[in-house]
């Protein structure tokens, strides 16, 4: 790595470690529930889907904008965002003013969450040979993991003073991403990241603007099934996030919200310390990573719908770590590869939407598979076992025995 590319991965990795702010509605949704009594608890509740819900719209519109505006530029604004949601979250809060504000402001969270992965892995393709963009990707993904686990903890010592009717303050920490906003506008503009350190060949100045008709047709169906895939994969590990909570408090009883809390941190944990060991798997595994990382998911539902214990939960959480650290980063890194270098946004922009459609609808999917064998939290983990082996067999069909596409850059 040069050192204009360790500049730009720095920068990026400041970024990633600070903009996840949205979370923190997580942590203090109970406490907005409690501010706005009059407001139904669906409502409040929808506080933490609706940035997602924006962000799947934003996630599809991102790459294709990046065709008519610097994708650099457009990462600076994912970082205003998350600055006007925290600072409209804690006006609202403090003012007491209409609740529906505070749906608005997920607007603002929904257009990070749909933009980051397309433009920061887009800015790494433009720096970084196909062979090193999964470990960067990697990299980046570490950070965005010890920077979510550290700002919900200090967000809950915060948020948690004078009995939660403070909550606002929690969003104090809108201060943060202004900071790290600002050190990387700097470093960006000093490593000149908007000029690209790889260019193809065929680029000059008479070349017309690159079209996503320039996609190869068999390129677009190829990214398209990826994305479809990945959704699948999504839709196994939404068995754990949705089920873990009501799993330990109150399926089996097998302790409180603080043991819930503890089971889902440990995914993070669990990705921090395999996203880290990235090359050592990418070593062993080769082609395998991303059927490995499918299979692995159902491996983890399996242990905890068997084992119905506080282990069960626990080992789950990590597994779910170490199954998205072997297979995200790779996928994207491999769609960047299938298509021109100038629309390797809008390959990224197909595959991070359609997958982020399983976040979506993970509930309805789940519910409904499982009622084909009887309903319930059981029925459930069994759907999601059978969503990760459907996406692990179509993995190893398109991965290790098919690899069809050529890398075009």
């Amino acid at each position: 790595m040069n050192a204009r590319q360790r500049q730009i991965i720095i920068a990026i990795d400041l970024f990633a470690a600070t903009f996840l702010l949205w979370f923190i509605t997580q942590v203090t949704n109970a406490y907005i529930g409690m501010a706005y009594p009059e407001v139904p608890q669906t409502q409040v509740a929808s506080l933490i889907t609706l940035p997602n819900l924006f962000g799947l719209i934003v996630s599809f519109l991102i790459g294709p904008l990046t065709l008519k505006f610097n994708k650099v530029k457009l990462s600076y604004l994912a970082l205003v965002s998350i600055v006007i949601y925290c600072a409209m979250f804690y006006i609202v809060g403090r003012f007491h003013l209409p609740f529906y504000l505070l749906s608005v402001a997920c607007f603002f969270a929904g257009f990070s969450q749909g933009a980051y992965v397309p433009l920061l892995n887009s800015i790494i393709t433009d720096h970084f040979p196909s062979q090193d963009r999964d470990k960067r990707i990697a990299n980046y993904n570490v950070w965005i993991s010890v920077g979510t686990l550290i700002i919900l903890q200090v967000a809950g010592i915060i948020a948690a003073g004078n009995d939660g009717a403070d909550w606002y303050n929690a969003y104090l920490l809108g201060v943060i991403p202004i900071v790290s906003m600002v050190i990387y506008i700097i470093m960006m503009k000093k490593a000149k990241a908007e000029v690209p350190s790889i260019v193809p060949e065929d680029t000059g100045a008479d070349k017309p603007k690159a079209r996503i008709s320039d996609i190869p047709r068999k390129a677009i169906g190829w990214i398209i099934l990826m994305g479809l895939v990945h959704c699948i994969f999504y839709l196994a590990q939404y068995a754990f996030n949705t089920n873990v909570s009501s799993y330990i408090i109150t399926e089996y009883e097998l302790g409180t919200s603080a043991q819930a809390g503890t089971a889902t941190s440990l995914y993070r944990v669990g990705l921090i310390v395999f996203t880290s060991l990235y090359p050592v798997f990418k070593k062993l595994l080769k082609n395998w990573m991303i059927p490995v990382g499918y299979i692995t998911m159902g491996v983890g539902l399996v242990i905890m719908m068997v084992s119905k214990s506080l282990f069960g939960a626990y080992a789950c959480g990590l597994i779910a770590g170490l199954a998205t650290a072997l297979c995200h980063s790779t996928l994207y890194a491999k769609a960047s590869n299938y298509v021109p270098l100038v629309l390797v946004p809008v390959a990224m922009s197909l595959v991070w939407g359609i997958a982020n459609i399983g976040t979506s609808v993970a509930v309805q999917v789940l519910g409904f598979v499982a009622n084909f064998f009887g309903g319930g939290m059981e029925n459930s983990f069994l759907a999601g076992i059978i969503m990760s082996v459907v996406a692990c067999v179509a993995a190893v069909y398109m991965y290790v025995i098919k690899k069809p596409l050529q890398n075009l850059n």
